[in-house]
């Protein structure tokens, strides 16, 4: 009912030392214009919802969700996904499983 994207990258960053860590981004994004859906969705999400004027009068609504909470989401969704997604899905999968600590901050295992 809309566009959405399992997404998974990694960023490198360094710190007042000069050490560079890879900072992994994990997430679920959602956008639509219908308001109702995306609010629903939130709601699961436990998440807010944003909005966007695209265009003359037209206004897309937006959530998504981060880290251990998007992987929990991609493994409830991933049976009723397409093959394309799936093996999306179980890429943000295999990226999550290298990171140490699994938390927002997380290093990934060399």
């Amino acid at each position: 009912e809309g566009e959405g994207c399992f997404y998974a990258r990694n960023r490198a960053k360094s710190n007042k030392l000069g050490i560079v860590y890879t900072s992994p981004n994990i997430a679920i994004f959602l956008e639509m214009t219908d308001k109702d859906v995306i609010e629903k969705a939130a709601r699961l999400f436990n998440r807010g919802v944003n909005h966007k004027l695209r265009g003359v009068n037209k206004t897309t609504y937006r959530t998504s969700i981060f880290g251990d909470k998007a992987i929990s989401w991609m493994m409830t969704v991933y049976s009723l996904m397409g093959q394309r997604r799936q093996e999306k899905i179980r890429d943000c999968i295999e990226m999550w499983k290298t990171m140490v600590g699994r938390g927002h901050y997380a290093r990934l295992r060399a």
